[in-house]
């Protein structure tokens, strides 16, 4: 019987030794590489982390190992951007943002995920300051559950997936000055007289509405989903060769030429009427006659 129990306490001690081998070697090898890529990017160019904190699964899922960077106060520049809206595009394993957007005096202009800032419409050309942060949660989990640490740290794996994966975030800080010019696009650039052009501007920051002046005729912009559309009339008796289209947006004046083309509308010959083959002649002649 003494035999049997030592030999149990020895199986006992013999796994517990090959679980914390086991468990030493998980932790050894479960390096920051196993952290999702960060890649982001905003108007084209490659956001830098600044500031992350991941907790990578470990022993099938089990616990978690916890890579973490401290945010700083150092903020990437982009430089100039020449869009009036830089495009944000996102890392694949994104399924929560935080995005708030400053101007240079630090007012907050935006914050909401990056879904709305599909709608947003900077105010003018000038400089901002932005900060982004990209979450990775399982499904059905919230960030409130992500319980973060100091690198090294083990953390008890949430269990909300199989097979497990890393749950954390990546936070980015940047600035950068938005130069963007209207850009203007006429649906022809000639027409005949009688005819209509039609005008889209795009590119542009504000809200302003863009102001169109031709000796064509009385413009009125309205808004569409890429900007504004106006249409430009020739009337039938609009004089024959080029004419100037100057569209002001934002203080800026840009002059298109458009080149109005002579139309034959025929010629209508008078004839005159026979009572005898008009039936309102008829009824006239029969009025008479009584």
């Amino acid at each position: 019987m003494k035999r049997f129990l030592l030999w149990i306490i020895s199986v006992a001690l013999g796994v517990v030794v090959l679980l914390a081998a086991v468990m030493g070697v998980s932790y050894a090898f479960t390096t920051e590489g196993g952290c999702p890529d960060g890649a982001a990017q905003f108007g084209g160019q490659a956001l830098e982390p600044n500031g992350s904190c991941w907790q990578v699964p470990l022993l099938g899922g089990q616990l978690d190992k916890v890579f973490a960077s401290p945010s700083t106060l150092s903020v990437q520049k982009l430089g100039v951007l020449y869009t009036a809206h830089p495009e944000l595009t996102l890392p694949d394993w994104t399924c929560y943002t935080a995005l708030t957007i400053q101007n240079a005096a630090g007012d907050v202009l935006f914050a909401g995920s990056a879904g709305e800032y599909q709608n947003f419409l900077f105010p003018a050309n000038g400089e901002y300051k932005a900060e982004l942060t990209a979450w990775r949660v399982p499904k059905g989990g919230v960030i409130t559950q992500f319980e973060g640490g100091s690198t090294g740290q083990l953390r008890k794996n949430l269990g909300l997936e199989r097979p497990a994966k890393p749950t954390g975030w990546y936070r980015y800080s940047f600035r950068f000055t938005l130069q963007a010019s209207a850009e203007v696009e006429l649906s022809a650039e000639r027409v005949e007289q009688g005819g209509t052009v039609g005008v889209r501007i795009s590119g542009m920051t504000g809200d302003a509405v863009p102001t169109i002046k031709t000796d064509l005729g009385s413009v009125q912009c309205v808004r569409a989903a890429e900007g504004w559309r106006a249409y430009i009339p020739a009337a039938y008796n609009a004089s024959s060769g080029g004419h100037e289209v100057n569209i002001t947006v934002n203080g800026e004046t840009i002059t298109r030429t458009l080149t109005v083309l002579p139309k034959d509308f025929g010629t209508v010959e008078r004839s005159n009427l026979n009572p005898n083959h008009c039936p309102l002649g008829h009824l006239w002649q029969q009025s008479h006659r009584t």
